[in-house]
């Protein structure tokens, strides 16, 4: 399935030239932007795990786990999210709207993260953020167990009865991760990283955004696929970089990054990509 009808790509490649300028960060006074737009979007390192994934793009024929895929984004904005994700590094990852390939490069950015998918209907259903998988916990629970009949083991067959530099090590540590489990429940809900892809259904992004934005915390980046492939998203993204909550913007013509940091300035930058 194609992105774009031959109009629209005509427009698109008319924007790209208008847009040239911008390609290398030229008149960006904000370091952070400057930096993002140099040295992450433009950025042209052969990830080794492209290669990968585009040979298992060719497997998926149609089907997955979550429904029907649809591949209508174009090779180098799957290739983006995997480096923000990379660069992000979100403990959650949020996908909304249409099953597509953009979820193999979602997810081998970084492999030990929370990936959710959340089609239109489950969507509608119900607040679809609010159930992030505990898995992460899980993991932590299940290292605690082995750690502790590990030693369990070793103390027995030493006889050893006053605790050694090294349990008490492991306990600070356990603590530490019982902590970090703790926060990451008082945390549960928010999301680090949102990709929101569904161009076509103007309504539902406005929908979704809207629930997500109020669940976004200092971390959060939202990656909005399609932000300027018709009227009515072009005005949906106008309303995105009006939200209160949203600080720093960033217009690539197939997509929109919104960042949340409430430490930065209320800024928009149009960079050609």
């Amino acid at each position: 399935m194609k992105c774009l009808s031959p109009w629209s790509s005509m427009r698109r490649n008319l924007v790209r030239l208008k847009r040239l300028p911008q390609r290398a960060g030229f008149g960006v006074q904000s370091p952070f932007a400057f930096s993002l737009i140099t040295h992450l979007i433009h950025d042209r390192t052969p990830f080794y795990s492209f290669g990968e994934l585009k040979a298992k793009e060719k497997e998926w024929t149609g089907d997955s786990v979550h429904g029907k895929v649809e591949n209508n984004e174009p090779l180098y904005l799957k290739q983006l999210l995997f480096k923000l994700v990379n660069f992000a590094q979100p403990q959650t990852i949020l996908h909304a709207g249409i099953p597509s390939a953009a979820s193999l490069y979602l997810q081998a950015a970084k492999r030990n993260t929370i990936y959710r998918f959340c089609g239109e209907e489950e969507a509608e259903s119900r607040n679809c953020t609010k159930e992030e998988s505990l898995a992460a916990e899980q993991v932590v629970k299940e290292e605690k167990s082995r750690t502790e009949a590990t030693l369990s083991v070793e103390q027995k067959v030493k006889g050893e009865v006053k605790q050694t530099e090294e349990s008490l090590v492991t306990e600070k540590r356990e603590k530490e991760e019982a902590r970090k489990s703790k926060e990451a429940q008082e945390e549960q809900g928010t999301i680090d990283f949102l990709y929101l892809h569904h161009f076509r259904q103007p309504e539902y992004v406005r929908e979704l955004f809207q629930r997500c934005a109020a669940q976004a915390n200092d971390r959060s980046l939202f990656v909005v696929h399609g932000i300027q492939y018709s009227r009515e998203m072009r005005r949906l993204w106008e309303e995105m970089k009006a939200h209160p909550a949203v600080k720093v913007t960033f217009d690539l013509y197939d997509a929109g990054l919104l960042f949340f940091d409430p430490k930065k300035q209320k800024q928009h930058f149009v960079v050609g990509f």
